[in-house]
């Protein structure tokens, strides 16, 4: 499940094999047509809820709301189902759709944060073809990133460096001016975290490590919220 921007998705997998997935683009907002969704799915596939063995949720950085409809979702069916819960963040999967192909490809996921920010992720791909993490993630100027990227001797010393996620929108041309050649953009349709990737990277993390805690499960931030409680001093 991912209900962390504007688009969000669902799918069902059966192990690594996609089964069925739709899209949330219905103007009432995920909060509503998540649940609908789910049960929609699982009528179609001929399953019940009870078949459900593990949950996948992105944990963001994304909309401070969005993130919590996904989570919500996945935490009741932990606690009402007793099923296995995996956060990935939503930057590790839009890496994975990046087109890369090859074992240690670079891949930098750049996601849109609005008020001329973005979020930003640094990967090379593992044996296995999936995204490892080179980097913490974090909330960056543009600009100054694109700058950073082209002065990086590990992606001087590459030949492309794939991009991947919604910040090719407004900045595309940015990073295509600093990388050169070595820009190596995903088409628009590759920018909106795939459902059946998600699933992917959740069982194989899983496989690896166990599941997580539905009660520490959070969401990833990054930035602090427009809203904040004042905490007043007696």
């Amino acid at each position: 499940m991912d209900t962390v921007g504007h688009q969000g998705s669902v799918a069902l997998l059966d192990d690594n094999t996609p089964i069925t997935s739709a899209m949330l683009t219905e103007p009432t907002g995920h909060v509503v047509t998540l649940p609908k969704t789910i049960t929609s799915l699982l009528k179609k596939a001929g399953w019940c809820i009870e078949d459900i063995d593990l949950v996948a949720v992105t944990l963001g950085p994304g909309s401070f709301t969005g993130l919590r409809i996904a989570l919500g979702v996945a935490k009741g069916l932990v606690l009402g189902q007793d099923v296995n819960v995996v956060g990935i963040s939503t930057l590790d999967v839009v890496a994975a759709g990046s087109g890369a192909k090859k074992s240690g490809d670079l891949v930098a996921t750049i996601l849109d944060a609005r008020r001329k920010e973005i979020y930003f992720g640094l990967y090379k791909l593992s044996a296995y073809c999936l995204p490892e993490a080179i980097n913490e993630p974090f909330i960056a100027d543009p600009l100054s990133l694109s700058q950073e990227l082209a002065a990086d001797p590990s992606i001087i010393s590459t030949t492309q460096l794939f991009m991947n996620g919604s910040g090719l929108g407004p900045y595309n041309t940015l990073f295509k001016e600093a990388l050169g050649e070595r820009f190596k953009p995903t088409p628009e349709e590759g920018w909106n975290p795939d459902p059946f990737l998600l699933g992917k990277l959740a069982l194989h993390k899983f496989t690896l490590h166990g599941g997580d805690s539905g009660a520490s499960l959070n969401p990833l931030y990054l930035r602090r919220p427009d809203a904040v409680i004042k905490k007043m001093v007696l």
